[in-house]
């Protein structure tokens, strides 16, 4: 609620700093040139207009007399009526309860500066799917989702702005909404909407300001980012910007599940989601403590590459993959390899018969699998145990 305080200030006004400084004050005796009082000052001007501070220190204030002409000149002050004041520093802290700091990123090219490259994307919420709220309701993914693809460990900041509306020139004026956006891990072939909800990643404060920012330590992978209002159905524009130091990719996405195919083509009737956690057990030859391991995943005529973990003893990916399916009878299989300097080496895999689809059903529920390999003789021997979940389903808006 705006109310003008019995010093000129407006409660709920933005004031913007032009000024900081420690005035020196007119000294007496001997010694006053070499031990000068000082006390700190701060310029703000109301961008709104009409209204200045008329407390301490404010235009033609008795307290200008014990500063000498030359600090005015260089304080360049004046005692004009357009909205800028000065103010004492501790009746700033006084008055006011928040301060936003604009940092100017450095975009440059060519610069002997930390730079930054910058992404946006222009959205909006709507109505009927794309206003869903924050993740505190069953309605969070139906909100605007995008497709962040991080090509390597890196620094990050995220902007999310609004339209103010607050300002004379918007269409229907009224409050700021509360902002905020969320951070999941995805899938590593993820194309359509995600309609499921992975692990978090970063979920900061919702605010109810014009513009928020968070930065962040980012992990080679691809994430969901969904940008949202606290409460379901607020409409209304916004502006995503993200500042990477590193290679990255940014992309919407709209379509909920594939389209339906062409003639000719069969169409996807199914959706099968494979998360592999870990993997354990190995034999090591002596001298060896562990493998570089990565997964592939294969469903019909897919397949998709894990990431490929440090050595270890028990290598660990917690990574994702969806396929969308024609044939839902046709087996899964998981592959664990042994990245190698010359050549990569199968450590084992691990089927999962489609027969039993009707006990993926849970997706979370995590179990160990052994892994086989065929010997010289043809023979499957045990060389390890993979930690996976599965989920099938017949219904592609669960994924």
């Amino acid at each position: 609620m705006e109310t003008k305080l019995n010093v000129g200030l407006v409660r709920g006004h933005a004031y913007s700093f032009t000024g900081v400084k420690n005035v020196p004050l007119k000294g007496t005796g001997l010694f006053s040139m070499f031990n000068r009082e000082t006390i700190q000052m701060v310029r703000l001007r109301n961008p709104w207009g009409g209204t200045e501070w008329t407390g301490p220190w404010s235009d033609g204030a008795p307290e200008w007399t014990k500063v000498s002409e030359r600090e005015k000149k260089e304080l360049g002050l004046t005692f004009d009526e357009n909205g800028e004041f000065w103010m004492a520093f501790d009746d700033f802290c006084r008055y006011f309860t928040h301060i936003d700091i604009c940092h100017m990123m450095n975009t440059a090219f060519f610069t002997l500066k930390r730079s930054w490259k910058e992404t946006t994307e222009f959205g909006e919420w709507r109505r009927g799917g794309r206003a869903g709220g924050c993740g505190n309701h069953q309605t969070f993914l139906e909100n605007p989702q995008y497709l962040l693809e991080v090509y390597e460990d890196q620094e990050m900041r995220i902007s999310l702005e609004q339209e103010d509306r607050r300002s004379s020139n918007f269409r229907t004026r009224g409050e700021n909404y509360c902002i905020g956006f969320s951070i999941t891990k995805t899938d590593l072939n993820r194309k359509y909407r995600m309609h499921d909800r992975m692990e978090r990643v970063h979920s900061g404060s919702f605010v109810q300001a014009r513009s928020i920012l968070a930065r962040m330590d980012m992990k080679k992978g691809k994430y969901l980012l969904v940008p949202s209002t606290f409460d379901p159905n607020q409409e209304g524009e916004y502006l995503l910007r993200i500042y990477s130091e590193g290679g990255m990719a940014l992309r919407k996405l709209t379509k909920d599940v594939p389209s339906p195919p062409r003639m000719m083509k069969k169409p996807k009737i199914a959706a099968t989601s494979v998360t592999v956690h870990a993997a354990e057990g190995f034999t090591f030859s002596e001298g060896e403590t562990g493998i570089e391991a990565y997964c592939i995943i294969k469903c019909e005529k897919d397949q998709v590459k894990t990431s490929i973990t440090e050595k270890h003893a028990k290598p660990e990916w917690k990574e994702r993959v969806t396929f969308y399916r024609q044939n839902q009878t046709e087996d899964v299989v998981v592959e664990v390899w042994d990245d190698n300097l010359l050549k990569d080496s199968l450590v084992g895999s691990v089927t999962f018969p489609m027969e039993k689809s009707h006990e993926y059903t849970g997706g979370n529920i995590i179990r160990r699998y052994p892994l086989m390999k065929s010997n010289a003789e043809g023979v499957e021997e045990l060389r390890g145990f993979l930690w996976a979940s599965i989920k099938h389903t017949t219904n592609l808006m669960d994924v």
